[in-house]
């Protein structure tokens, strides 16, 4: 893992400082990024082998390098800066020698820090560095900006190490697990699709699936939550054939979750039980099935709406 970031804090409105990211081995940065004035200092070679869309722009014949060493009398190899789009909605990143002039950021709807700090978690997972999510807004920003910039297998592989590492990432995966499973799947990352798959099969009575609005996903998400049916359906015939009386009353109205937690409780000795109470998340390992929610969903590499061996998309 490189070095972390050289970080920089505000004072007082006063343009802040360059963030420079180094490499153990100490090699120089040539690249110069300015993003609503915040300097990023980087290395080339690793902005090419994380993002396809600085792989090929870099160097293209419109946006040659400054020059071939890395720092030229204070000027870098290459240097970005951003440009706002007409009607202010949206922002990139171009080289200096395409623009020709001075970038005015007035007209920008949104707020420059947040897209600075938008930036700056995006480098650190190219650099593999930590940072920490502030909730589902800077979720769906980040991968927005990580597939403009073609940087969705980069991102998607540093959120696992940072969701598994803290329970700090501000998103409510029980609450938000409709927004949550379709940047999942965007992401192809499998440990954010598994969990908001697990949460989008309850309510059982009324499972939160059924609002999703990708006929695909919602397809997922009804086979997940018809073996989580058959899991029940076999709780019944087990207990029918081991003749086990009902722990309550068929008058008293309770939701099938909620009930078979109370089984477990009286007969934790069958096997079909435990496979329905299972708690299959993994961000939220102390979660208990019960009230009107089941947790033991689950989802095999082939039936993930991505091909697990594509390395780069």
């Amino acid at each position: 893992m490189a070095p972390p970031a050289k970080k920089q804090k505000p004072n007082d409105g006063a343009p802040l400082g360059p963030i420079v990211f180094r490499t153990t081995g100490g090699l120089e940065q040539d690249v110069r990024l300015n993003v609503f004035g915040q300097e990023f200092h980087v290395h080339s070679c690793l902005l090419k082998a994380h993002s396809a869309f600085f792989s090929r722009f870099l160097d293209s014949s419109e946006k040659r390098p400054a020059a071939e060493s890395a720092v030229t009398n204070g000027r870098y190899r290459y240097e970005w800066v951003t440009e706002v789009d007409e009607n202010g909605d949206s922002w990139y990143l171009t080289s200096d020698s395409a623009t020709g002039h001075q970038v005015d950021f007035a007209g920008y709807k949104t707020s420059q820090l947040f897209e600075q700090g938008y930036f700056h978690k995006l480098l650190c997972a190219v650099y593999g560095h930590t940072y920490e999510l502030t909730g589902l807004k800077e979720l769906k920003a980040m991968v927005s900006l990580a597939d403009y910039y073609c940087m969705l297998p980069t991102f998607s592989r540093s959120l696992d190490v940072i969701l598994l590492r803290s329970s700090k990432h501000g998103i409510n995966m029980r609450h938000q697990c409709r927004d949550v499973f379709p940047l999942a799947a965007k992401l192809r990352n499998k440990l954010l699709f598994t969990e908001s798959l697990i949460w989008l099969t309850g309510p059982f009575s009324n499972p939160a699936y059924k609002a999703l609005k990708d006929p695909k996903l919602k397809k997922i998400a009804h086979y997940a939550y018809l073996e989580v049916s058959a899991k029940v359906t076999a709780v019944h015939r087990e207990s029918v054939s081991s003749n086990r009386k009902n722990l309550l009353s068929t008058s008293y109205s309770m939701y099938l979750p909620e009930y078979y937690r109370m089984w477990k409780d009286e007969f934790g000795g069958m096997q079909s039980l435990k496979a329905l109470m299972q708690n299959n998340l993994r961000l939220s390992p102390n979660e208990k099935a019960g009230g009107d929610v089941f947790l033991c969903a689950e989802i095999d590499d082939a039936d993930l709406p991505w091909d697990v061996n594509e390395v780069d998309w």
